[in-house]
């Protein structure tokens, strides 16, 4: 379920994802988002579409677990 969607300084719009359990997805630096708080989000739905900066394209993601930021690559295929 999206349980924010807000702006930061740096990391442009951000949207957190809570997956339950104190696991939660978190997507920054999107041009424009496509989710609304309260929704749930499927495997493969859109969060929004990527910003960019001086390297292109880029959406800036993270895994956090019980408020920890953890590698995402071992949920990454």
């Amino acid at each position: 379920m999206v349980s924010t969607i807000t702006w930061l300084p740096g990391f442009g719009s951000l949207v957190i994802v809570d997956h339950q359990n104190g696991f939660r997805t978190v997507y920054a630096n999107l041009a424009a988002v496509a989710v609304q708080r309260g929704a749930q989000v499927l495997q493969g739905a859109r969060i929004g579409t990527s910003g960019s900066n001086l390297d292109g394209d880029l959406v800036h993601f993270e895994v956090w677990i019980e408020g920890k930021r953890i590698n995402p690559l071992i949920y990454l295929r």
